[in-house]
């Protein structure tokens, strides 16, 4: 509403009297904008001045002014709808953040990026493609995914792991795997288990902690057989079984096994020189689906070609969006003799860094027998060594189903 300024307090006194609610505006900014005049920031100033009243007390406004003979007049009429396309590009933002939030609690309930660790045998894309052919986790439901038994199928599939373990975090699924453990000590969750060997060895030395012992110093054992048992029978003194009771078994065992070795090194040496880079293929995957916006047609040359992808993602909380982009790295071939003196050295090369990576798997080395020789330009190493190292890793015992004896892999 709009009016003369003291006729307003006029106005004003009385609706407050009527119970009638009003107040003034008091935006002199906004006024001299409007105007692009400085006004007077005093009340008094002798102007119109404006003042606001609730739409229902309209009528009831409109009979007081008359009744004093005030003229006042509709200046503005402010609603829902007015304040909404007053302010549409500040909704427009706030529905948008509305909508992102809402995709991403709808996509946090999937998995969009699964990281494999521990590989060494095996590659990280070996390891996906099995679980996209036995068991697919890309872009399912997390609900749906059973760890235990996706831990299953890739110690059942994978016959250099020994160990396997999976967990989601946001929508990332973890798999770790190890292909050689150190001494098993006690699971940290205190799960009924029993420890198996990793792999066909003989027992070198097995002192157990916890558990049953099952197996015996020199006793010769296959991948999978039980060491120490979770399994405690409590025998009376007739030797008589009177309760079973299942632990964590725990101990330090460790076995002897031969591992063959045999390397060649050529006479000649071929080294590739990088000579250029060039992207071949750009491609966008949104969820399952792959887009190819961009694709060069087959170059002359030879050249391999190497991968990057970039993931959107806020931490662990992987979105269903990646851009994929290959590139060909183009090379030529220099090719020189080795002498036997050369050859010889990678050949040691190549056994101590093979011998290094077992050693960080925990294995002692406990003899070398490997002989270097060197006929028709080809040198090569055979032989065979001769390691000690821990060969036991907990298999969870399911309590709830013991008589047929199933057991649980580690999650």
């Amino acid at each position: 509403m709009s009016c003369d300024s003291r006729a307003a307090l006029r106005l004003m006194n009385i609706c407050s009297h009527k119970g009638i609610r009003t107040w003034c505006e008091r935006d002199v900014k906004k006024n001299r904008k409007k105007n692009g005049s400085k006004q007077n920031d005093s009340k008094w100033n002798g102007k119109a001045e404006n003042f606001f009243i609730y739409s229902d007390d309209r009528k009831r406004l409109e009979e007081i002014a008359d009744k004093c003979m005030i003229d006042i007049r509709i200046a503005e009429n402010k609603t829902l709808r007015t304040g909404l396309l007053g302010n549409r590009k500040r909704i427009s933002i706030l529905l948008g953040v509305l909508l992102f939030l809402l995709f991403v609690y709808w996509e946090s309930g999937y998995v969009w990026y699964i990281e494999i660790d521990g590989c060494e045998d095996y590659t990280s894309e070996e390891i996906a493609d099995l679980i996209e052919m036995e068991y697919p986790c890309y872009g399912h439901r997390k609900k749906s995914i059973d760890l235990s038994e996706l831990t299953d199928m890739l110690t059942d599939n994978l016959g250099e792991i020994c160990w396997a373990s999976c967990s989601i975090s946001g929508t990332k699924l973890t798999v770790a795997l190890k292909e050689s453990v150190d001494v098993f000590t006690v699971p940290e969750d205190g799960r009924p288990c029993d420890l198996v060997a990793t792999m066909d060895c003989t027992i070198y030395s097995l002192v157990a902690s916890a558990g049953t012992p099952v197996a015996s110093v020199g006793d010769e054992v296959k991948k999978g057989d039980t060491l120490i048992s979770g399994t405690v029978n409590i025998y009376n003194d007739d030797s008589e079984v009177v309760d079973t009771v299942f632990v964590p078994a725990s101990g330090e065992i460790y076995g002897l096994c031969d591992v063959e070795y045999r390397d060649v090194v050529e006479s000649e040496l071929q080294e590739k020189e990088t000579t250029d880079r060039k992207v071949n293929k750009v491609d966008i995957k949104i969820g399952r689906r792959v887009f190819t916006p961009y694709k060069t047609a087959a170059s002359d040359g030879s050249y391999d070609l190497s991968a990057e992808e970039k993931r959107l993602h806020i931490g662990d909380m992987y979105f269903p969006l990646s851009v994929n982009i290959e590139r060909k790295v183009f090379y030529k071939v220099n090719t020189r003799k080795l002498t036997d003196k050369e050859q010889k050295d990678r050949l040691n090369q190549h056994l101590h860094v093979y011998i290094g990576k077992m050693q960080e798997k925990g294995v002692q080395i406990v003899r070398k027998n490997v002989i270097i020789t060197n006929e028709s330009g080809e040198a090569s190493a055979e032989g065979d060594i001769s390691i000690r190292l821990p060969v036991a890793v907990p298999r969870y015992i399911d309590v709830n189903n013991t008589s047929g004896s199933e057991e649980v892999e580690p999650d």
